[in-house]
């Protein structure tokens, strides 16, 4: 089996926690499912920019930063 990208860095971590941590899609979507983000986290793509927002316990898509384009987790 191949090795996953690590493609998604904390750009913003509320708690300290998790700051400029580098995690895998999957990671951060099993993560969000367990409750294991703290609340207003921000995830971005290192090419795309696509970001992602831990919220009410819920990761939410927000519009990329260059496209405009929106993505829902």
């Amino acid at each position: 089996m191949g090795r996953t990208a690590v493609e998604w860095i904390v750009q913003c971590d509320p708690s300290g926690t998790f700051t400029a941590g580098r995690f895998t899609l999957t990671t951060i979507r099993q993560s969000a499912r367990d409750g294991v983000w703290p609340e207003g986290i921000i995830f971005q793509h290192r090419t795309s920019t696509q970001e992602l927002r831990y919220v009410q316990g819920e990761l939410q898509g927000l519009t990329a930063v260059r496209t405009g384009q929106a993505h829902h987790a």
